[in-house]
């Protein structure tokens, strides 16, 4: 077997390495010309309108588009003459060594596709375009933490969206239903039935959207407040458990002591 060229690796364990990164107003009518480069590139469409072409497959370059491609790939950008490109440009390795990869967990970005959060995205690529223009002290150690940022917010939009916006629409409102409720005696079988599903597919929704099952984020959530409510009230330990669901304190002490490592009066010794 031929030995592959790529990384294979979980997209958690990526360490980008940014090698330029822009904010580039292309003039009326202007075209690259076909080219390629020896890196992985993020092409934002910022304002205008346009053509990009990525391995002989023509795009519509609208605001609100993303492209994406790999080292060595063919591409043209080509600005309309009337509405000009204004494109956020990215330029970057996956990991440190350069070394192209492959994801063990992740399908991978698609050449092209919708931002849906396109401040946050406008944000990230204006601090990364700003960090590779000034150049201030621990700007390529800031650049990059902010590439990885984006990509794993970008990653994750990938999935949400699949199959279609209605599932990642309808998954976002069972988030927000257990974020509200989590006090509350929840059951998968009772978050499901909120919603009128089967309780394994309200579980599948969880799972693609957070990488932990029902339980595990109902879990988190609780802990979480729990370790809130232990730093700035004075309620016992009994009163915090009730407060975040849980009846029987012995449960909830052993749930937080293997979230957290310690227990709830041991953390509560440190405040």
């Amino acid at each position: 077997m031929k030995p592959s060229n790529h990384s294979a690796l979980p997209l958690s364990q990526i360490d980008p390495f940014v090698i330029r990164s822009a904010r580039n107003l292309l003039e009326p009518g202007f075209s690259t010309g076909p080219r390629t480069i020896s890196h992985y590139q993020l092409q934002y469409i910022q304002e205008g309108e346009g053509t990009i072409r990525v391995n002989d497959r023509e795009y519509a370059a609208r605001k609100g588009a993303l492209f994406f491609w790999g080292p060595n790939t063919p591409h043209q950008i080509t600005s309309d003459v009337n509405n000009p490109l204004i494109i956020l440009g990215l330029q970057f390795h996956f990991v440190s060594s350069g070394c192209p990869v492959r994801f063990t967990d992740f399908p991978g970005y698609p050449t092209e596709w919708m931002i849906t959060t396109q401040a946050r995205i406008d944000a990230l690529l204006l601090d990364l375009a700003n960090e590779y223009a000034l150049q201030r002290l621990y700007w390529q150690e800031t650049a990059n933490s902010l590439c990885r940022v984006l990509l794993l917010l970008l990653a994750r939009q990938i999935q949400q969206l699949s199959p279609s916006t209605g599932v990642w629409e309808t998954t976002e409102q069972i988030l927000r239903f257990m974020q509200e409720h989590y006090h509350e005696p929840l059951t998968n079988d009772k978050i499901a039935k909120a919603f009128h599903f089967h309780p394994s597919y309200v579980n599948k929704l969880i799972s693609i959207a957070t990488g932990q099952t029902l339980h595990q984020y109902l879990v988190n959530i609780r802990i979480n407040q729990a370790v809130d409510k232990l730093y700035t009230t004075n309620l016992s330990i009994q009163e915090v458990a009730e407060s975040v669901g849980y009846a029987n304190i012995h449960h909830f002490s052993r749930l937080f002591k293997k979230k957290m490592g310690v227990s709830p009066s041991e953390l509560r010794s440190t405040r």
